[in-house]
């Protein structure tokens, strides 16, 4: 395992963990892996713990909720 990301990657990161629901410590490490593929799996997605476009789409969506008739 490398050095813990900082800055702008480490609140990234720290985004994730909070949407997936587990540790929030800054780092990418195995449990943070497993905790996305989980979350991936349960919104429909490749389960393969990867945080790509589709888990940002999906993510976002569930955070900023689009108004009715937009």
């Amino acid at each position: 395992m490398g050095r813990a990301p900082v800055g702008a990657e480490q609140d990234r990161v720290r985004a994730i963990q909070r949407i997936v629901g587990t540790e929030v410590d800054g780092v990418y490490g195995p449990a943070t892996k497993a905790a996305v593929a989980m979350w991936q799996r349960a919104h429909g997605l490749v389960a393969d713990g990867v945080v790509g476009d589709l888990f940002l789409s999906d993510a976002v969506r569930q955070l900023v909720p689009v108004p009715l008739g937009q």
